[in-house]
């Protein structure tokens, strides 16, 4: 994660931001951000970032292959 957004992650929380609106920001898709609200309003924030970053490596390998398929 680079500096700058590291930054407005800053700036979006000590502004009182929730976590998802800030992610929502940053340009994260919106199946991602209700996955976050929902987290934040029940209380399971962490097991749901365990599953964004499941579902965030799946979709690379996706990708991945294919583009060597399609190569």
């Amino acid at each position: 994660m680079d500096k700058q957004c590291v930054t407005q992650m800053r700036v979006g929380l000590s502004q009182g931001k929730s976590f998802s609106e800030m992610m929502k920001s940053l340009g994260c898709s919106s199946a991602i951000v209700t996955q976050l609200s929902l987290a934040e309003v029940h209380g399971n924030l962490h097991l749901s970032l365990g599953k964004i970053e499941e579902y965030l490596d799946n979709l690379a390998k996706v990708k991945k292959k294919l583009i060597e398929v399609a190569t």
